[in-house]
């Protein structure tokens, strides 16, 4: 099925997938495979620190709120992200709430609490009121590069991956203006949050460049990616230690679960050395 721009994110239910350079979501019927609309965040270009004309807007994480049928979708740019709200009946933009720094990223909804849990690569954690869509609270958090969220109802913490790209804190310095910013720590790792303060409350190390992260909370497992080193680790996510490390070829990226049977499904991006136009996989692991 062909969708518009580049798919990144999906939702279930309704399969919503987010096009990162089109600032667009796809939303695709998932019974009759069908595309059923496009919803535009936004229609006008900016020009880029490299002079060409662009959205002013990527997307990467896409969190779905069945209960007040909405979709969260942080805009990040270098200088001014932002969330969009969608409202899923309509298929419109409900909202878009600035003030979210540089690359805002992770995402995750505590739904019980009414919470929603930003990230940026600046170590900050914002919090949105999901009844008003305010945004009550930003934190200097315990990380540098918070890449990625997730919430674990069981402890009321906040997960994060900081990845430690060397790259991204030279980008930090030139692209988002922040000369004065001070390193946190090093990165490759898992750092869990209380997101009353941003307190860093633990420290999970993990392999190089460590991307996204799934909680499987009835088993307690805690799955990690790890792009640069080629492998996905397991922690028990009570004790944070680690239960087991899988090799996977070049970059394994997102990840996906299957709550009846415990299966992760893992995506691998390809290696710069791969044919081009050659096909990306998708890994199956059975803990």
């Amino acid at each position: 099925m062909r969708t518009d721009g580049r798919p990144h994110r999906v939702g279930t239910g309704r399969l919503y997938v987010g096009n990162t350079n089109d600032a667009s979501i796809t939303v695709i019927d998932t019974a009759a495979g069908k595309v059923v609309g496009l919803v535009q965040l936004t229609s006008k270009k900016v020009k880029a620190p490299d002079g060409k004309e662009r959205y002013p807007h990527n997307l990467r994480e896409l969190v779905l709120d069945p209960a007040r049928h909405r979709l969260y979708a942080p805009g990040l740019a270098f200088r001014d992200s932002v969330l969009y709200v969608v409202d899923t009946r309509s298929l419109k933009v409900e909202k878009v709430v600035p003030g979210f720094g540089f690359v805002a990223t992770g995402a995750t909804l505590d739904a019980a609490g009414g919470k929603l849990y930003v990230s940026n690569l600046q170590g900050q954690l914002f919090t949105v009121d999901t009844a008003s869509l305010r945004l009550e609270k930003v934190s200097e958090a315990g990380g540098d590069q918070l890449l990625n969220l997730a919430f674990d109802a069981r402890t009321g913490h906040v997960l994060a991956t900081d990845e430690g790209m060397e790259r991204l804190d030279g980008m930090r310095e030139k692209l988002g203006g922040l000369k004065d910013y001070r390193k946190r720590g090093e990165g490759n790792r898992v750092v869990a949050l209380d997101p009353a303060d941003g307190k860093r409350l633990a420290d999970i190390p993990t392999g190089q460049g460590p991307v996204a992260l799934l909680l499987d909370a009835p088993r307690q497992r805690l799955f990690v990616t790890n792009r640069e080193s080629g492998t996905v680790t397991v922690f028990d996510s009570g004790t944070h230690a680690l239960l087991r490390t899988i090799e996977l070829p070049a970059h394994p990226n997102s990840l996906a679960l299957d709550p009846r049977t415990g299966a992760v499904f893992v995506t691998v991006k390809n290696g710069r050395d791969a044919p081009k136009d050659s096909a990306e996989s998708v890994a199956r692991i059975d803990f």
